[in-house]
């Protein structure tokens, strides 16, 4: 008899071995990703990710070979997965799953276009190349800034500026 497949929409509840001991299989459900391209330098993005907790060891974010997209993978909360991808080029298109241990689940999503991401070096995100903060300002210099019709934010070690100013692309 082979097992039977069941997952929590809020976690592995505590105690999830004497649920498996008796022939169930816990199985998480990837929903969807909270954007689907970004810079490729690394981004961060969240997964919707029904079945996965706080507490659940051995969870990443992997493309169609396999290999992990992700440089690091938090369970923030219930369902909520965040990943800071690799700093590398993730082809267009990619069709992202869930990884529990050594199984891969696909997208669960009827509309998998919900799970699909890139990180292109032909993207238009900005790419910094030095942040200095000696002057008491931060100056972050790189190529791509926006400097029109769109609303600057910025962050360098968890500070945030009161204002901030994009004098240029560059």
């Amino acid at each position: 008899m082979s097992a039977s497949k069941l997952y929590f929409d809020v976690g592995v509840p505590a105690n999830s071995a004497a649920i498996t001991a008796h022939g169930l299989k816990l199985e998480p459900k990837l929903v969807s990703l909270s954007v689907n391209e970004g810079s490729i330098g690394g981004s961060i993005i969240t997964a919707n990710v029904q079945g996965v907790g706080p507490s659940t060891t051995g969870f990443d974010l992997v493309d169609s070979s396999g290999k992990s997209i992700c440089q690091k993978v938090s369970i923030t909360s219930y369902g909520v997965v965040e990943c800071h991808t690799i700093a590398s080029e993730i082809a267009a298109d990619t069709q992202v799953s869930a990884k529990l241990s050594s199984t891969t689940y696909t997208c669960s999503n009827t509309d998998t276009t919900q799970c699909l991401y890139r990180q292109l070096s032909t993207s238009g995100f900005p790419v910094v190349t030095s942040v200095d903060i000696s002057t008491g300002s931060m100056v972050f210099t790189g190529t791509g800034f926006y400097t029109s019709t769109y609303t600057a934010n910025a962050t360098f070690c968890n500070v945030y500026p009161d204002t901030l100013v994009v004098d240029s692309p560059t």
